[in-house]
C-alpha cells in the first residue's frame, strides 16, 4: 500500500477555501524600480535640507547627486542580496487550484 509521506497541507484562502502553491522571485526590473523610485524622494528630501544648511542651490544638488548615486547603486546590489534570504518571507498565493 503505497503512502504520501508528505502529510502537509496546502494553506487555503480563508475566504473561498481554494488551495494555493506559491511561487515568487521579485524581477531585478522591480527592484531597480522600487530604487530609483525611493531614490527620488530621498534626493528631494536632502537636496532641501543640504540647500537650508549651506544656502548655494547648485553646490547642494551637485553633493547631494553624487551621494544618491553611490547610495542608489549600494541599495540595489542589497536588495538583490536579501532577495537570496529567505529568512522573513511569507507565502502568498499567485496559483490558485480547486480544491
Amino acid at each position: 500500500m503505497g503512502h504520501n509521506h508528505n502529510h502537509k497541507k496546502k494553506p487555503k484562502c480563508p475566504n473561498c477555501g481554494l488551495e494555493f502553491d506559491f511561487n515568487f522571485e521579485e524581477t531585478k526590473k522591480r527592484s531597480i524600480a522600487k530604487s530609483i523610485s525611493f531614490r527620488l524622494v530621498e534626493i528631494g528630501v536632502a537636496a532641501t535640507v543640504m540647500f537650508l544648511i549651506i544656502g548655494n542651490l547648485e553646490l547642494a544638488v551637485g553633493l547631494v547627486l553624487i551621494e544618491e548615486g553611490t547610495c542608489f547603486l549600494l541599495g540595489y546590489i542589497w536588495e538583490r542580496i536579501w532577495n537570496r534570504i529567505p529568512w522573513g518571507k511569507i507565502v502568498v498565493s499567485t496559483n490558485w487550484k480547486n480544491r
